[in-house]
């Protein structure tokens, strides 16, 4: 049985996904013939660049809750503090590195 992706390597996975397609896309809509497969190639960008807009604000979202959470759990042991703190900076640079595709 297959393990269970934690929420860090499945973001990670939506983001390489996502990365992918849109460096794809920007080096193929050049090189496309006005029609049909052109005016798929852009929606299919407005698309991915909708996802990391979504995406960037539940990382936000989560950012703003998981700082909250480490301020407010003084008394927690700290190597939870530590998983804690290290999740936040994940998150944080996850969500500068989306920013790029807004």
């Amino acid at each position: 049985m297959e393990a269970k992706k934690s929420g860090e390597e499945l973001l990670a996975e939506v983001y390489r996904n996502t990365h992918y397609a849109l460096a794809s896309i920007a080096d193929i809509l050049p090189a496309t013939e006005e029609g049909a497969l052109k005016e798929e190639l852009v929606r299919m960008h407005g698309e991915y660049e909708r996802i990391a807009e979504m995406m960037t604000q539940g990382t936000v979202m989560g950012i703003t809750a998981l700082t909250r959470s480490i301020r407010e759990s003084g008394d927690a042991d700290a190597p939870v503090r530590a998983v804690a703190g290290e999740l936040l900076a994940f998150e944080q640079s996850c969500e500068q590195t989306l920013k790029e595709y807004l």
